[in-house]
């Protein structure tokens, strides 16, 4: 009976647990607020005298002890109420506390100066326009004012307005060669140089940045000019053209000129017809806002991809040499000994002993010298140096290792000894990240000296273990890991002359990858995938969890640890499923799960990113979890097994589908979640053709699906921050900065949409128009020159037979794949060659 009135609980649905969720933890935060200052206010035993003198120190605590500023909030909130109480039961009138804020909000761009110098900026293009239409016939414009007219107009509507982005333009004209025509438009690959944040490395104290620029109408007529005459004597800088072209059109130039066109020349592109350029891009193209664009290698492997293609060997192959298992995952030779001799050190480290660890360590190596590398080499002598070996040790040392035993000494003669219980905190934070980088230059060929530098950048920036871990708790302090170098480094300067660096400078840069896979590249990925499946190198269930990750990588830009991470119960919905990225479990249960940063937390719609087909496969799957009606099951594991799946099992076989299709390539796992956040910035802020069309597998009909399900309005600052908040950023700052690529691409493209006003032999007379230019649509009856007809004319005049990009070939290597495939499997050839048989 008593199980009739037995009390069912309500069901709730997501929203309301979460709410739940945050009304519990605010409750718990709040009491340990109050608890915190109870104790405090117990401890101090204030008078009511003294009250109002220790109101600094009080405010002082609360700032001291506030983990964010929730617990803030809340402290204050009881340091107010508990004055109130005071005064009501005691009588008194003491001063209420208060909490103040300091907030700074971002300069404005349309402000007062901006509209006051927008109406110089307005004189300047007349008197410009009436120059260009006074000149009487091309050859009227010399070879200085062309390159004069082309640095004014990429400032005036082309977007281009910092002086490292026009040096390098400069540079470019002095050799033309980074220019392609994508689609109907070009594209010229600018390298400015950048003091501390770019994705292109030039040495230690140099690093350049992607600078993407698409030519604007008028400055594609200019440039056009340009290589008609095929001027490369360039030798003025930008501030001397910009001085002859106010020349020419009577117009004062000052010292101070060139910073005002710098700073309001977005005056007039910001304000050009049809060219819908939104405060976020602006920002990007002003500098504002950290962002990089995509090097030419990078853009050719996403826009064109290469692959490598055996078809003429496959169709002599004989079907029994097909079937090859999936290469044993164990680690190579190389990364074995680093293993090898890690685990070792550690365990040296953490053994009592009363011969001291030196000996044992210098044992050690004496006895698995063969297993040494050149890069663990130094790092185990650094570490045995930090002990002051005796000469006899040295002697050992260096009739294996080959090295100057007078340098060794010097090298740590004014050193005092390191304790033994030191030892762990160098190794942890220099020798043993200093292994782990090194292992991807064992085969470099560079000289050892000159890899240092980035293996040190890889070291303070931890960048790469980050990635890969998404734990904050790998990151180091960087103070003191640079300290740390900085002694290893002198070290190496002693004893193997390394060159001397600056490693604060090296540990202020910013270096974002910025690389995007393709499509065309995850099509192959995935038909790669099909093809170990029909080789049986995988199984069907490894088959189905790698497919399910890989997608959700590419089309939703998640984590891998979020991936991998996620239960069967993290799915919500029936039949449109979305994902629920949250953290979980304790340290006591051992089911702790943690994400990267608290914005993290988030809702991914998966039913409106993946493509149909994925979404179906996506749902069989999760249904036949859920049918298993464990709700705590992983949704990813082995079988039979409830263990989150090891990051390698899903990293190792994509780094050997990528090295087995790519010619060359730097892509890894997290490449995926660089290619959702430029697909995203694609679908949400372009029409449809042609960059969605071309640059994304998304149908008309998918993108017009994904825009209803993302955007609440139209407004495209609000489309940024849709995109911050799928990848787990609390605004866009940090996505632009590190993720988006194509902002410079988009940008352009958007501001080539402006279509001057301009009579054909005005047209005419600025590309330096002559009896080569074929197929321009130009007729009798048009007064105005019709840009939009001549799109892709003026686009193939520019490249000017420039060597052009390749086409992909991914449909050879998709037919190969497939053919591959479809072939019929010799089962008895797979067992005999199959070595796991």
């Amino acid at each position: 009976m008593s199980s009739f009135n037995k009390k069912i609980p309500k069901k709730r649905y997501a929203e309301d647990r979460r709410q739940l969720q945050r009304n519990e933890l605010e409750k718990n935060l709040r009491a340990d607020a109050e608890q915190e200052l109870r104790q405090y206010f117990d401890e101090q035993k204030f008078s009511n005298e003294d009250l109002i003198q220790a109101y600094p120190a009080i405010y002082e605590f609360i700032k001291r002890k506030a983990p964010n500023l929730a617990w803030k909030k809340y402290a204050h909130e009881f340091f107010r109420t508990y004055i109130e109480d005071l005064n009501k039961s005691n009588n008194l009138d003491l001063p209420l506390p208060y909490l103040t804020f300091e907030m700074k909000r971002d300069e404005p761009i349309f402000t007062l100066d901006w509209i006051q110098a927008g109406h110089e900026i307005d004189i300047i293009l007349e008197k410009l326009w009436d120059y260009w239409i006074l000149a009487q016939d091309s050859s009227a414009f010399s070879d200085d004012e062309i390159i004069g007219n082309i640095l004014l107009c990429s400032m005036l509507y082309g977007g281009l307005n910092q002086i490292a982005s026009l040096n390098a333009l400069l540079e470019h004209l002095k050799n033309p060669e980074k220019i392609q025509k994508i689609f109907d438009f070009n594209i010229i690959f600018l390298e400015p140089l950048s003091p501390s944040y770019g994705d292109l490395f030039v040495d230690e104290k140099t690093i350049r940045k992607s600078r993407n620029f698409i030519p604007d109408q008028l400055t594609r007529l200019w440039l056009i000019h340009f290589n008609t005459r095929q001027i490369r004597d360039i030798s003025l800088d930008v501030n001397a053209y910009l001085h002859l072209i106010f020349q020419k059109i009577k117009h004062p130039y000052t010292n101070k000129t060139f910073k005002f066109l710098r700073d309001y020349a977005n005056f007039n592109w910001l304000q050009l017809q049809n060219a819908d350029v939104d405060p976020a891009l602006s920002q990007c193209l002003l500098e504002n806002t950290l962002t990089c664009g995509l090097s030419e290698h990078e853009f050719e492997n996403f826009a064109f991809p290469k692959f490598k293609t055996q078809l003429s060997a496959e169709i002599e192959r004989n079907v029994s040499s097909t079937a090859k298992v999936l290469p044993d995952l164990n680690t190579s030779e190389a990364v074995e000994n680093v293993i090898f001799i890690h685990k070792n050190l550690l365990k040296i480290m953490r053994t009592s002993t009363d011969q001291g660890t030196a000996k044992l360590i210098i044992d050690f190596c004496l006895r698995h010298q063969e297993q040494f590398n050149e890069f663990s080499k130094r790092i185990i002598l650094w570490l045995i140096s930090l002990y002051r070996p005796s000469s006899e040790q040295i002697k050992k040392l260096s009739a294996t290792f080959d090295f100057d035993t007078t340098q060794y000494t010097k090298a740590f003669q004014d050193n005092q000894k390191l304790a033994d219980s030191s030892i762990y905190t160098y190794y942890t934070r220099i020798a043993e990240p200093f292994l782990t980088h090194a292992l991807q230059y064992i085969d470099a060929d560079d000289d050892i000296n000159d890899l240092l530098n980035k293996i040190y950048q890889q070291i303070i920036s931890n960048t790469r273990l980050a990635d890969e871990v998404d734990q904050p708790e790998f990151k180091k302090s960087k103070d003191q890991t640079i300290h740390m170098l900085k002694r290893f480094h002198t070290f190496q300067q002693i004893v193997f002359q390394a060159e001397d660096f600056e490693l604060e400078f090296i540990a202020s840069q910013s270096r974002p990858r910025a690389r995007i896979i393709g499509h065309t590249a995850f099509q192959v990925i995935l038909k790669k995938l099909n093809q170990l499946l029909h080789d049986q190198s995988i199984s069907d269930h490894h088959y189905k969890l790698l497919k399910i990750i890989y997608i959700l990588a590419y089309r939703t830009g998640m984590r891998i640890n979020e991936i991998l991470g996620l239960r069967v119960k993290d799915i919500e919905g029936l039949n449109q499923f979305s994902i629920w990225v949250q953290p979980y479990g304790s340290k006591k249960q051992g089911n702790q799960h943690l994400l990267k940063t608290d914005s993290a937390e988030r809702i991914v719609p998966a039913y409106a990113l993946l493509k149909d087909d994925e979404y179906q496969f996506f749902s069989d799957f999760v249904v036949e979890k859920r049918l298993e009606n464990k709700k705590s099951l992983y949704l990813f594991s082995n079988l039979n097994e409830n263990k989150k799946l090891n990051k390698h099992t899903v990293t190792a076989p994509l780094k050997l589908i990528l090295n087995q299709v790519f010619k060359g390539h730097h892509y890894s796992f997290h490449s995926f979640r660089h290619t959702t956040a430029n697909h995203l910035s694609l679908l949400l802020n372009c029409e449809y053709a042609p960059l969605v069309q071309k640059l994304t597998d998304y149908s008309e009909n998918e993108y017009q699906k994904i825009r209803a399900e993302l955007l609440q309005n139209q407004h495209g600052q609000n489309h940024w921050f849709v995109i911050a908040h799928l990848l787990g950023h609390i605004e866009p700052v940090e996505t632009f900065k590190s993720y988006i690529h194509l902002n410079y691409l988009i940008a352009g493209q958007k501001l080539l949409k402006h279509h001057p006003d301009m009579p054909n032999e005005l047209a005419k007379k600025i590309m330096g128009h002559n009896a080569t230019f074929k197929n321009l649509q130009i007729t009798n009856g048009e007064k105005d020159f019709n840009f939009e007809k001549n799109q892709s004319v003026l686009a193939t005049i520019l490249l000017n037979d420039q060597t052009k990009w390749l086409q992909s070939n991914a449909t050879d290597i998709l037919d190969e794949l497939s053919l591959q495939i479809d072939q019929s499997h010799d089962f008895f050839c797979f067992f005999c060659w199959n070595r796991r048989f």
